[in-house]
């Protein structure tokens, strides 16, 4: 999996009410903003800067983030960023049933884009018309990251849904979640009791948040930029703080 899903699942959130304007759910995530912020976190012998990020926004945003990384990694930062990612050591096949499983607590596909670029469609079915050149997050490749100094601090799906099997039971799957392709924006499958805004808030943000706090603890570096999405900073400061 390529791109971080937590975004996705907070604009299918926001989106799911009608009665929102697809350019106010837009601006409640920033995707207007061309300033970076950069937020000192408590971390001790650390120090370790936030830089909260969206995952559809404007050019010169992710232009901005280029460039303050470039800064940053020139004074000694290491950069630390998000991304779900599959665990390669699995077959296709294990690795389809966990993205499906996945799916199905989310109640979101994750392997399609955020945004149509060319037909101005976001999630698939809600038209854009603001007056701002949108795009979606580019590669961290593609914004100045240092490959070779970089970490990828995250978690696979395949702990994501270890992690949540364990305390729950086995996520199962039924002939709908088979069929439906990942690849599909609309996800018409059952998804029984479990609560995604629950979901999210234990496994998608507190879940990870806690490895990434164990990844900077156990970093050899005193200097750390984090780019993740700005839905972790809350939970992350208070788990910081309870550390």
């Amino acid at each position: 999996m390529r791109r971080l899903f937590l975004y996705f699942f907070l604009l299918f959130g926001l989106f799911s009410c009608k009665s929102i304007l697809v350019n106010k759910a837009l601006k409640r995530m920033h995707a207007f903003d061309t300033q970076v912020r950069l937020i000192p976190l408590e971390v001790t012998d650390k120090e370790v800067l936030f830089l909260p990020m969206h995952h559809i926004g404007r050019p010169l945003f992710y232009k901005q983030v280029g460039k303050t990384l470039d800064s940053l990694q020139k004074q000694g930062f290491v950069v630390y960023y998000e991304g779900v990612h599959p665990n390669n050591n699995l077959s296709k096949e294990a690795q389809d049933t966990n993205d499906r499983k996945l799916r199905r607590m989310l109640g979101v596909s994750l392997n399609i884009p955020y945004y149509d670029t060319v037909q101005k469609v976001l999630l698939g079915r809600y038209k854009y018309k603001g007056r701002h050149l949108l795009t979606n997050q580019p590669k961290v490749s593609k914004m100045g990251v240092d490959s070779l100094q970089a970490v990828a601090a995250d978690v696979s799906v395949q702990q994501l849904v270890d992690k949540y099997e364990k305390e729950h039971g086995a996520i199962e799957l039924d002939s709908c979640d088979i069929a439906t392709p990942l690849t599909q924006f609309s996800y018409p499958c059952y998804q029984g009791s479990t609560s995604k805004t629950e979901f999210r808030k234990t496994y998608v943000v507190g879940y990870r948040n806690t490895i990434l706090k164990e990844f900077i603890a156990q970093s050899k570096s005193n200097k750390i930029v984090l780019l993740y999405g700005s839905g972790h900073l809350e939970d992350l400061k208070q788990q910081l703080a309870n550390n």
